[in-house]
Formats: structure tokens, sequence, C-alpha cells
């Protein structure tokens, strides 16, 4: 194969990840049964400075499959009989709780304001149920024309900010007609939204857990947690317009032989909304939303592997066009591409060309982990490339040694740098004092040099710098982690 088809080739790799990343949901695990899209955990660091507080006067919740109800005396007295069990979460603005919010619709600026639960499941994605989304106008059902999502909301604020709502996509089946009257939604339908901005990098986001519906007993007699939003206080009065998250912890039951997409639950009490999910190993995954609650128990609508592939589709086909452009004009004019990661894609010299004569100027997080770089890639990745947004870019396990940390030295693009993993890389105490010479991270936050030849005397030129001065973790050598505690004087804790 000669260079030419070698670049082809890696070529056509680089725009399946484009196009992947793109569409927002990036699978981490598949099999026949099920399929695991990412759990994303946001460094402490990152944070949204865009506080706000929810001034809707005129506010009510839309709850269960069939639209809005209020709650009767009964069930505010159940409400406040199980307050107790439920965790409350004020402190919103830390993982996961970050990730769950409220879906705030109205028809018209001087409508009632309706809300519903949501949850982040990738960069600009908003998984929710498709009833919140939709209002009654005679003879069809239609989506309202103003939707917001608010992150973390507590109380009367949204500490991360509210956020437009670009596309709304839910499954064809839940408009189906249903009941002899012909009238009402089909309460199992699930909704996604596309943020005009994608703030899941900020919020984080969950991964999900979509099993193939005749596999679902997957599902069955586990612990599972309720994450949603109440609009009831402990005293059991209406708050009007001040929210508090809340998490309950539940088990699944035994799935009946004809019904393999709903799921009943028990949690010690009725639930009005919210988010079913699962936690292992400290990664979090949705398996489906509540719909509704009977008698006895509740009851959730799963995410099923065929409806997750179905999703998947849909989300493409609203983005495919912004997709297109990118691959037309080889730039991300729109925006729409906030992270890369092309992680043991070995993409050598003939791949790094075919990346680099893309734009992608919106890049935040670029992880180009094991591609064979040496010291002229990385003189021709500093040389070519603007990403002015950079804030996290991993170069471990590459080739470019004391040489290439001498060209990084001389990087003058990446101004807003907060995170450098720079593992494996033959790097020794003199490239790495090199790099310390550039002046222009100043707000870099955190550097990775493990598992090179980082003596003592690297760390403590790392650690008396004047420039980088937000510096706050150094990973030297491969079984040291370093604090750096500032201003008043420069300390290492080693870990």
């Amino acid at each position: 194969m000669d260079y030419t088809e070698k670049k082809l080739e890696k070529l056509k790799m680089i725009e399946k990840t484009i196009r992947d990343e793109s569409i927002g949901l990036e699978i981490s695990e598949e099999d026949a049964t099920q399929i695991r899209t990412v759990c994303f955990e946001p460094s402490l660091s990152v944070k949204l400075e865009n506080k706000t507080k929810l001034e809707y006067k005129n506010i009510s919740p839309l709850q269960g499959g069939n639209g809005s109800q209020s709650l009767e005396k009964k069930e505010i007295a159940d409400v406040v009989t199980n307050h107790e069990k439920r965790k409350s979460f004020f402190q919103t603005n830390l993982f996961p709780q970050s990730a769950f919010g409220l879906v705030i619709v109205k028809n018209s600026a001087n409508d009632t304001v309706k809300w519903g639960s949501g949850v982040m499941i990738g960069p600009d994605i908003v998984l929710t149920s498709a009833h919140i989304l939709y209002y009654d106008e005679k003879p069809d059902k239609k989506i309202f024309p103003h939707v917001k999502f608010v992150p973390g909301a507590t109380g009367n604020e949204a500490p991360l900010g509210e956020f437009e709502v670009e596309h709304v996509i839910s499954t064809e089946h839940y408009l189906d007609k249903i009941g002899e009257t012909g009238e009402g939604l089909n309460p199992r339908g699930f909704a996604l939204l596309v943020l005009k901005r994608p703030i899941g990098k900020a919020t984080g986001y969950l991964g999900l857990n979509a099993v193939a519906t005749k596999h679902t007993y997957l599902l069955e007699e586990k612990e599972i947690f309720i994450m949603g939003y109440n609009e009831i206080s402990k005293e059991g009065k209406e708050t009007g317009g001040s929210f508090e998250q809340w998490e309950k912890k539940a088990r699944t039951n035994k799935l009946e032989e004809g019904e393999r997409k709903l799921i009943q639950y028990n949690c010690g009490g009725l639930i009005d909304n919210g988010v079913l999910y699962f936690r292992e190993n400290d990664e979090f995954f949705v398996i489906g939303m509540h719909i509704m609650r009977n008698e006895n128990s509740n009851l959730a609508s799963l995410i099923t592997k065929e409806q997750y592939q179905y999703l998947c589709k849909l989300i493409t086909d609203a983005k495919m066009q912004k997709i297109d452009h990118i691959f037309q004009t080889k730039e991300d004019e729109y925006g729409i591409l906030k992270s890369l990661n092309l992680k043991r894609r070995y993409l050598r010299q003939w791949g790094l060309e075919a990346l680099l004569e893309y734009k992608l100027n919106s890049l935040e997080d670029v992880n180009l982990e094991k591609n064979v770089i040496d010291e002229k890639g990385i003189e021709e990745l500093c040389s070519k490339t603007e990403w002015k947004n950079l804030r996290r870019l991993n170069l471990s396990e590459n080739e470019f040694g004391n040489a290439g940390c001498l060209t990084i030295s001389r990087n003058t693009s990446w101004q807003n740098l907060k995170s450098l993993i720079l593992k494996d890389n033959k790097i020794s105490s003199d490239g790495l004092i090199k790099m310390v010479e550039n002046q222009n991270w100043c707000d870099l936050e955190e550097i990775g040099l493990t598992q090179n030849q980082i003596d003592d005397q690297g760390v403590v030129v790392m650690a008396n710098n004047t420039t980088w001065i937000k510096l706050r973790r150094l990973w030297s050598c491969h079984w040291r982690k370093y604090h750096l505690e500032r201003p008043r004087r420069t300390r290492l804790v080693k870990q």
C-alpha cells in the first residue's frame, strides 16, 4: 500500500470519528445483548459561569404519561410521608447531579410554564419523556415552540444557566393515538433535545445502557436509582417555582412475559417523574424513564437496543447537514465538534497529515494517544492547528521525546490549554525544562508526565516556574502524583 492509499484509509477513519462525535453518543461497549455509551465525568475545574434565577411566576409540572396532573390530597400526604426517604441535593453543580435538570416548555411568552425532568447523555443531548414536549391543538399534537434545559436546577436558581434547544427529536410511535376514544398520547415515548451549545463537557453526562428487547430480563431484580425534581415541600405545599432535586433507591421487579419494554419498580413510595439509572464502578448508566404510578408500584419505560439505534438515526438526520458541511469544506463553521478522540488509531505521518487538512477550530478536547507521532509530527501539529479553544490535549504514548518538547515550548496557539498529558514519550528533565519556557499557557492546571524519565530536578523546576501559576496537578514518574499548593509557597506533596 503506497502513501496515498495509507492516507486515504486513515482519512476514512477520521471522517467516521468526526461523524460519530458530531452525533454525540459514543459507544463504549456493544454485544448481542446490549449497547452502552460513554459516561463522562468533568474535571472539577470546569465550570459554567451563567448562573441565573428561575423567575417563572406561572409554572406547573407535567407529570405522568398523559400530560399535566395535579396532586390529590392523598397523594400529597404520600409525598410528605415518603419525603424523608428521598435524598435531596442542594449542591447540584457536582457530577452526577449537574447532569440532571429541568426541561422547561411553554407555548408563548405569556403562557403558563410547564416542566419535567431530563438528563444529559451526550455533549449536547438531553434525554426526557416525549409527553413533556407536546401540547393539544385539535386535531393534532404539536411540539411546544419554546423549550429550554436547566441543568442542576435547585431552589429558584439555575446554577449552570438555562440553555436553548436546537432540535426536538421524538420517536414516531409516540404520536400514535391510544385508547378507544382516539385521544391521548402513547406514554412510552422518549424524546431527545439537541442543545444549541454542547454543555456536556461542563455538566458531565451519563451513559445509556440499552438492552435488546429479548434480553431485558437482565434488568430484572436490579438495584437502581431514580433522580428527579419535586415542587412539593416537606410540609406538602407547592413551592411555586422553587425546585428540589432528589434521588431514591429502588429495585426493579420481574418482567411480565408479554411486555419487555416496560418494567415495574418499588422504592418505598410513589413517584411522579424521574430518570432511572444504576451505578457501576463509579460510572452511571440510564436505563429508562418513569411513565406512571399505580396502586402498589411505579412503571418505567426501558430504553431498548432497538430504540437506541433508531434514536441515533434520528439524531444523525437532524445534524447531517452540518456534518456534511464539515466534510465538504473541511471546516467546522458551525462549531459543532468540541471533542475528537483518536486514541490508538496509529495515525502515523500520513494519518496526521489527513487530520491536519481539517480546520476544526472549535475543538476543546483532543485525544491523540498512541498514534506514532514523532518530532516532525509534533512540529506540524503545532504549526498547522489554531485550536484556540483547546482545553485538554492527550499526546500519551507517542515518540517525540525531548525534541518534541522543545517544539511544544514554542506553541502560541493553544493559549487556553488547561490539561496536557504527555505520558510515556521518552521525555527527560531536559525536555521538561524546555517546555516550562512556554509563557502562553497561563491557564494550565494539569500536566501528566508518567512513564517518562523525569527526575526531581525537573519536578522542582516545574513547581518553581512563575508562568504556570494555576498549575495544581503534576503527574511525574510511574508512581508519583504531586499536588502543587499555591500561592503562599510552592510545596510538593507526594502521594
